[in-house]
């Protein structure tokens, strides 16, 4: 952990919580962030990114949410760039580097989706705090979302029956 955690310090709209997300798995277009009590996934599906989200507060209340973001707003509410999507005194109110409002809102490495609230009042949101790693995994994934993908020899062949030394890899 690093020592703005163990420090205890932490902007009032995030749950401690948060730094206990990990990585949990790693697929070619989605990734999912997971503790014992919340879980995101992030995923580029029909060229959008979505979010889906939970927070489980006991064994009976849980709140969820799901958020189409673009890939700027993904880059920035994962610390890849500083660009913000809200009102300059929304983001002074919130002591924030950068937000989208209704999508997420971070101070350094603090991040909430959708938006400002521990959670301790129900709010709908998920606190996470990102690691070095999360960070990489996320700009991976954007990566790979930029990248044409490669019709495989079999794909190809199948919707094109011609010779295979005619398929160029």
């Amino acid at each position: 952990m690093t020592e703005e955690i163990q420090s205890g310090f932490h902007p009032d709209w995030f749950h401690p919580h948060g730094a206990r997300m990990e990585i949990a798995k790693r697929r070619s277009r989605t990734i999912i962030l997971a503790s014992d009590a919340s879980r995101i996934e992030v995923s580029f599906k029909n060229n959008i990114w979505v979010v889906w989200w939970t927070v489980q507060y006991d064994k009976e209340s849980a709140c969820s949410g799901v958020v189409i973001f673009s890939a700027e707003e993904l880059r920035s509410a994962f610390g890849l760039s500083e660009l913000s999507f809200a009102a300059s005194d929304w983001i002074k109110k919130w002591m924030a580097d950068c937000a989208s409002e209704g999508r997420f809102i971070r101070y350094r490495r603090f991040l909430n989706i959708t938006g400002p609230g521990n959670g301790r009042k129900g709010d709908p949101n998920v606190s996470l705090y990102v690691t070095d790693g999360i960070r990489q995994a996320v700009s991976d994934l954007l990566d790979r979302s930029q990248r044409r993908p490669r019709l495989l020899r079999m794909e190809f062949a199948s919707v094109f029956p011609f010779p295979h030394s005619h398929v160029i890899a």
